[in-house]
């Protein structure tokens, strides 16, 4: 599949077996998935307005700009796939990539915001990466300063850390495939699923795929694993400090030089860059796979580790966290207000915690940047998640929130998240504290559990969307506390009520408060900001409370419906993601 708004040309694609969605449920809450795939009458046309206008090409055709309606403002990028008298092995490719595609949730990779599937076609709608790819950044520029060529990399290897570590390949990394959000910044995605894998540990893949240029040795060799995309990782890292190909001349002159690791080292350019770039990229270019850096390990190498990030906000190397994990705790670049969110979020109820992470996945790309490098830092091990762990030793070193308040916090969120908090769920938490609500968010969250475009919501909607984490008898008391009709029907009105709740906003406005008293000096607004974070916890004690409610409330004036947070200690099992399949 061609990129969200990039180009990509294949090789030697085949049939390999298919993954099922169950497979990938450790990368994204099946609710996430299922809120996100439409069958009619849901239509494409409904919510999106393709234009004419050409964004990329691929290998399985153009990608396409288009136009959000209603509660999706913004621009979109669109891909087509007819689904008429395609062979089965080319459909078993298609549900591969639209499952792994669909389960991906990271801030460095592009997001797939909605799939529509009838009969004949199926459209991938995904976030338009404004910014072009990187490839097209290099051409213009030739080489990319060191500085600037970490930058990249290291926003490449979190994204490539996060599907090794969870057990995705994703077997076509290059310049082409990383595209930058704006044109105006540098952040960084990952796109193109065509050839990704859910692999198993300890198993050869034998697949020959991927694009020469960027292919690792023992691909070739039909016997490999997922340090493959590491190879290509040094190669990518090779073109944008040196501006030229490591490898050159015919097809199989270059794959004879892979395969013996014989890379160009042009003078005077090679002795030109620093001696760890150099070592950076030797380590990544390393024949044997079992002597090549892991991403985990790249991003520990001095070259990364090391990196200005003078321009960019600070984010802690991860070798630093290791070496005196006490110490690099205790003064991560993390505030009040993103922690405090997150534990008005653990007193939420299980229902409400459910409607806003499928929220998130409305939010814009502007209003997922004000938070996600906050996500980065508190996901110390950088795997792409936030480990509860980790989030009880922040609570306690960092804020000295006390170890009793503190385990309540993540025993709360574990009701939910067994041992971590996805990127969505984390977006979630900061809707209205650090991320402003308005009504699309609210329409298109409607909108997603009303899968039969009916404009009203019933037990039914629920059940399909939610799938096992929630009982027929949990469901049904969310039904009777949004009031719903004499047929069961919720309308609008009524889901929006349940969501804001009652109350008011009292730890943003507080915080706010806190910046304004300049006259407390420096000290005494630390103080009250650790002890407003305590107190942002004290419901979780008699589990009557629910912070996010009254947090929601403050979006728009006039009361709520009240409601105990009677949910919020039903242990779920895990979710199985329905309708999320082709037939």
């Amino acid at each position: 599949m061609g990129g969200a708004c990039g180009t990509s040309k294949k090789k030697n694609v085949s049939a390999e077996s298919n993954t099922s969605t169950e497979s990938l449920k450790s990368l994204s809450h099946s609710l996430a998935i299922t809120g996100r795939y439409h069958r009619p009458p849901k239509k494409l046309e409904e919510d999106y307005s393709v234009t004419s206008t050409v964004l990329g090409t691929g290998y399985n055709g153009s990608v396409f700009q288009a136009k959000g309606k209603k509660d999706r403002p913004g621009t979109y990028a669109v891909k087509g796939f007819c689904l008429q008298g395609i062979e089965a092995n080319k459909k078993a490719d298609l549900r591969r990539e639209v499952e792994i595609f669909l389960a991906m949730d990271h801030p460095h990779v592009a997001r797939l915001v909605d799939v529509y599937e009838d009969a004949t076609q199926l459209y991938l709608v995904m976030e338009c990466m404004e910014g072009g790819e990187l490839f097209e950044r290099v051409q213009k520029l030739k080489t990319f300063s060191e500085k600037d060529a970490a930058h990249a990399v290291w926003q490449m290897l979190l994204a490539v850390n996060y599907l090794h570590r969870h057990d995705v390949v994703h077997r076509d990394l290059k310049l082409e495939n990383f595209l930058f959000e704006r044109q105006d910044n540098d952040h960084l995605k990952l796109i193109d699923f065509g050839f990704s894998k859910v692999y198993e540990a300890d198993t050869k893949m034998e697949l020959s795929c991927g694009t020469l240029a960027y292919v690792a040795p023992e691909v070739l060799f039909q016997s490999y694993t997922s340090q493959c995309d590491l190879w290509s990782m040094g190669v990518i890292a090779f073109i944008l400090l040196l501006g030229y190909m490591p490898f050159s001349g015919t097809d199989e002159k270059q794959k004879n030089l892979i395969m013996q690791g014989q890379y160009k080292k042009k003078q005077p350019h090679w002795d030109r860059i620093s001696s760890l770039s150099r070592s950076f990229i030797s380590a990544l270019m390393e024949v044997d796979p079992l002597k090549r850096l892991t991403a985990e390990q790249a991003l520990k190498h001095p070259w990364i580790a090391k990196r200005d990030q003078s321009g960019h906000r600070y984010v802690t190397p991860i070798g630093e966290i290791e070496k005196d994990p006490n110490h690099a705790i205790s003064v991560l670049n993390v505030d009040e207000m993103t922690v405090g969110a997150l534990c008005a979020f653990a007193q939420a109820s299980r229902f409400r915690r459910a409607c806003m992470s499928l929220m998130a996945w409305s939010l814009t790309p502007q209003e997922r940047s004000q938070v996600r490098d906050a996500f980065i830092e508190l996901d110390t091990h950088r795997e792409g998640t936030i480990s509860l762990e980790e989030l009880r030793r922040v609570l306690m070193e960092k804020f000295e929130l006390d170890p009793h308040r503190s385990e309540q916090v993540v025993e709360s969120l574990a009701v939910t998240n067994r041992d971590c908090i996805h990127y969505s769920e984390f977006l979630a938490a900061m809707v209205s504290t650090r991320i402003s609500l308005n009504e699309n968010h609210f329409a298109a969250t409607f909108r997603r559990f009303d899968t039969e475009n009916k404009g009203f919501l019933t037990n039914k909607d629920f059940s399909l969307v939610l799938g096992d984490s929630f009982s027929n008898e949990e469901i049904n008391q969310v039904v009777e506390a949004m009031e719903a009709n004499a047929s069961g029907e919720i309308a609008y009105d009524q889901f929006v009520k349940y969501l804001k709740g009652d109350g008011h906003l009292d730890f943003e406005d507080a915080l706010t408060d806190d910046q304004a008293q300049d006259a407390e000096g420096s000290q005494g607004v630390a103080e009250r900001k650790r002890t407003l974070l305590k107190s942002a916890t004290d419901g979780l004690a008699d589990k009557n409370g629910d912070d996010l409610a009254r947090i929601i409330s403050s979006v728009q004036p006039g009361g709520g419906l009240s409601e105990k947070d009677r949910l919020l200690s039903k242990q779920s099992s895990d979710a199985k993601s329905r309708g999320c399949s082709l037939q």
